[in-house]
């Protein structure tokens, strides 16, 4: 989020993201297997995830321009980052805790953690 090249800051992004998912999952006892995480990512909803990118990505056009463009990226992304990383984890939460006990998990619930974490950030 914070580097002034355009696009290079996502991919530390992910890992943070994959290190805290795979953390939380330990703490639940639980393994994410391929179809846990494809299970994940579409109860999260491929649209709240993709709208999210799209302004994320729009604020890296902003590093384009000189000095002024590169620190109003930063703090945007750098807010974004956090915004999407903290959702992500309530919502994993919510998804790891149904799985524990060995229960189905309702998508509602993943999608309401999520959703409620991001509006929350939004409304701060």
């Amino acid at each position: 989020g914070a580097v002034p090249i355009p696009i290079a800051g996502i991919g530390g992004l992910v890992v943070l993201q994959g290190a805290m998912l795979r953390s939380l999952a330990a703490r639940f006892g639980v393994e994410w297997s391929r179809r846990d995480f494809a299970e994940f990512s579409g109860m999260v909803g491929a649209g709240a995830l993709g709208g999210f990118a799209m302004r994320y990505g729009a604020t890296e056009l902003l590093k384009l321009v000189p000095f002024a463009g590169s620190l109003a990226a930063a703090t945007i992304n750098a807010f974004a980052a956090g915004a999407l990383t903290k959702a992500m984890g309530e919502a994993a939460i919510a998804y790891l805790a149904q799985r524990r006990l060995g229960q189905a998990v309702p998508a509602g619930t993943v999608r309401a953690a999520f959703a409620e974490s991001l509006a929350g950030a939004w409304r701060r």
